[in-house]
């Protein structure tokens, strides 16, 4: 069939220009812009709908007590609204966490075994970048 190769190559062509030229850019890897040679998720080529939101959890450390300690493992708690179920995130080992997120605002918490759940903090996440935030926890028993 001669128009059988013609057309594979069509369509192989068109499957390799789609994604990365979308306005949304979410699927796309660190190898796998349209041209194969990578995809930005910052900087001005980001066309992303999407931020990170990094930061740490930290045990509440009373007046007069050595700084907050870290929270390994800790949950981190998102929500748009207040009504919403919470999404969950979780820190590392150290603390630490990084979540891609939907840019917008956030209500950000957090919660570990033998804490009183964190303080609530609003935060906005850009598209395309990083927003810092660490979350302290209220009393822990141990």
């Amino acid at each position: 069939m001669p128009g059988f190769g013609r057309h594979l190559l069509v369509a192989l062509a068109a499957a390799a220009l789609s994604g990365c030229g979308e306005p949304t850019c979410e699927t796309c890897g660190p190898t796998t812009g349209p041209t194969g040679m990578g995809a930005s998720t910052t900087g001005p080529e980001c066309h992303d709908t999407h931020g990170t939101l990094a930061g740490s959890v930290y045990r509440y450390a009373a007046p007069g007590e050595p700084n907050s300690a870290p929270a390994p493992n800790a949950i981190v708690l998102l929500q748009h609204m207040p009504s919403d179920t919470p999404l969950q995130g979780m820190a590392d080992g150290s603390g630490h966490f990084a979540i891609e997120l939907e840019g917008g605002d956030w209500i950000v918490g957090g919660q570990q075994e033998n804490c009183s759940a964190g303080m609530t903090t609003a935060v906005t996440v850009r598209p395309c970048a990083s927003t810092e935030l660490d979350i302290v926890l209220d009393l822990c028993t141990k």
